[in-house]
């Protein structure tokens, strides 16, 4: 089983500046630039349910940022979580 890179691109402006050549505001300052994901994101994007999500960052497994109350997270550690579940068959 083969894990596809994820690819998310949800801020318009992000993307315009990307085609665009332009700096954009949401760069890091690596000039990578920052995606962050929702729990519903994740949900749908995984196709599982939200206390799975929230079961896997409470063990530890998956890592998030937690803004407050809010539960986000980066492109990079969610691709990491799936190469690190993926087994061979």
């Amino acid at each position: 089983m083969s894990v596809t890179p994820i690819s998310v691109r949800a801020d318009p402006v992000a993307d315009a500046a990307v085609t665009s050549g332009a700096p954009s505001s949401a760069a890091t300052a690596s000039g990578q630039h920052l995606a962050l994901l929702t729990v519903d994101d994740l949900v749908g994007l995984l196709q599982v349910k939200k206390s799975w999500v929230y079961d896997e960052v409470e063990a530890g497994r998956l890592q998030c940022l937690r803004l407050g109350r809010q539960l986000r997270f980066r492109v990079v550690d969610v691709e990491a979580y799936l190469q690190a579940a993926e087994t061979s068959g």
